[in-house]
């Protein structure tokens, strides 16, 4: 239903930018992309932030937490979440229902990846760095106040490239339930 209905809105959007013959050929293009997409056995796609609330779970927190067995974040900071959501206390419930959680953030080191995606944020690449620094701090105070048993299965990493997308893969390592990956291309409250 919600992916046939986006697909529609993505013709019409073709349609009404590009003229017929660009859209004919994009139209190609996208028919084939859909096709791979229905053999991965994809069902739902989340275009944005927006459908968080949309799908019953209002928050990055709520969203997460729906994890059996396996949570990956990929994020430049992840402030968000841990300033504004509490998402160590949702982290520590999962951990504790043997939930396997492994982050990573931008290494804060990275120079180059740092200066150009501190313009997406329009703010200085010191103000980022302290960004992910900070957060970098919260989630290892974090680590070293949980037991032994949930500190093995919470691994923080940093990523020395620019990434084209945060993630979040809900159970995709899981061989008995379906795995759920979205993925955010567009750095959060970033101009286009």
């Amino acid at each position: 239903g919600t992916l046939f209905f986006q697909v529609i809105a993505l013709l019409w959007l073709a349609f009404y930018k590009g003229g017929v013959k660009p859209t004919l050929q994009r139209l190609n293009s996208f028919l084939e992309c859909c096709s791979h997409v229905a053999r991965s056995g994809i069902t739902t796609i989340v275009c944005h932030r927006d459908d968080y609330s949309m799908r019953k779970r209002g928050t990055i927190s709520e969203y997460i937490a729906q994890a059996k067995e396996n949570l990956i974040i990929t994020s430049i900071s992840l402030t968000t979440g841990i300033s504004y959501e509490a998402i160590t206390e949702t982290f520590n419930e999962l951990l504790l229902k043997g939930v396997d959680i492994t982050i990573s953030l931008l290494n804060p080191t990275f120079g180059g990846a740092v200066e150009a995606l501190s313009k997406c944020f329009d703010k200085e690449s010191d103000a980022l760095i302290s960004e992910i620094d900070h957060s970098l701090r919260s989630f290892y105070e974090f680590w070293s106040n949980l037991g032994t048993k949930e500190q093995n299965l919470f691994h923080l990493k940093v990523h020395s490239v620019v990434p084209f997308a945060s993630a979040i893969l809900i159970d995709v390592r899981s061989p008995t339930t379906d795995g759920i990956i979205q993925l955010e291309t567009k750095s959060y409250k970033a101009p286009i």
